[in-house]
This record gives C-alpha cells, sequence and structure tokens, in this order.
C-alpha cells in the first residue's frame, strides 16, 4: 500500500509554480486549471488584491476566475413606450388629437432631439402640456 504526502498549498509555493509555468510556457498559453485550483483554494484566507498582486496576476481576471465579479445592474423590465407625433396637427392648438389622448394619464417621461443637438427631458407634463411643449421645442 502507498501513501501519497500531500504538499500544502502555501502562497509561496503557488507564487514558485507561478513563475515556473511562465518561464516555461508558450505564448498565448492560458493558465492550467490545477494552478487556478491553487488560487482557489488560496483565496480562502487572502484578499483577492494581495493574491493578484503576489502572483502577478490582474485582479480583474482573478475575479471572474473565483466567480466573485460584481453582477451589472439588472435592466429595466419594460421598454420604454414611444408615441408618433404627426408633425401637422402641432400649428393648431385646439382640442386634444388622438395621439395626445394616447399619452399615459400619469405623464410618463418625454425626451425629443432636434437634428441640432439640443435634447429636452420632461416628465410628470399631463397631455396638453405635452403637445405644447412639443410644439414650442419643435418650432425653435
Amino acid at each position: 500500500m502507498s501513501s501519497v504526502i500531500a504538499t500544502p498549498i502555501t502562497l509561496e509555493s503557488v507564487k514558485s509554480q507561478f513563475a515556473e509555468w511562465r518561464a516555461t510556457r508558450i505564448k498565448g498559453q492560458r493558465i492550467p486549471k490545477a494552478l487556478w485550483e491553487s488560487v482557489k483554494h488560496l483565496s480562502k484566507h487572502y484578499e483577492h488584491r494581495c493574491l493578484a498582486l503576489e502572483l502577478k496576476l490582474s485582479l480583474h481576471q482573478l475575479k471572474a476566475k473565483l466567480g466573485v465579479l460584481p453582477q451589472p445592474a439588472p435592466s429595466f423590465a419594460s421598454s420604454p413606450v414611444f408615441i408618433e407625433f404627426p408633425l401637422s396637427p402641432l400649428s393648431s392648438p385646439g382640442p386634444l388629437c388622438e395621439e395626445q389622448k394616447m399619452l399615459p394619464a400619469y405623464g410618463g417621461t418625454l425626451e425629443l432631439a432636434r437634428p441640432d443637438g439640443a435634447v429636452l427631458k420632461a416628465t410628470g407634463l399631463n397631455p396638453r402640456d405635452v403637445y405644447a411643449l412639443i410644439q414650442k421645442f419643435v418650432t425653435k
């Protein structure tokens, strides 16, 4: 019966393994799985920043391999509602046209951009105010 003596994983031993791998690797070769496993073991005992510095790894790369990168913020569940306004009724501020009646009662958010680069953002307006605002913004 043979016994296998496992070498303890220490920062110095892993640092030495990385140095040896870097000295003998073929350009473009990825870090071997066994080295990453050692890094994973060490990450339980050392700060990620310290490990990255000692092992000459990028902190981002290390965190990506360990699966501890922050997740992106969730995007909005629904897309914004876009309403197309025909330009012809803008000159007649009479009763509400069909497009104005389609605007949400709560006001929503309006964002307009002109060819000259001017941008208008408005929230909480009633349909009649939105209509007047569009008319003034477009005719300037």
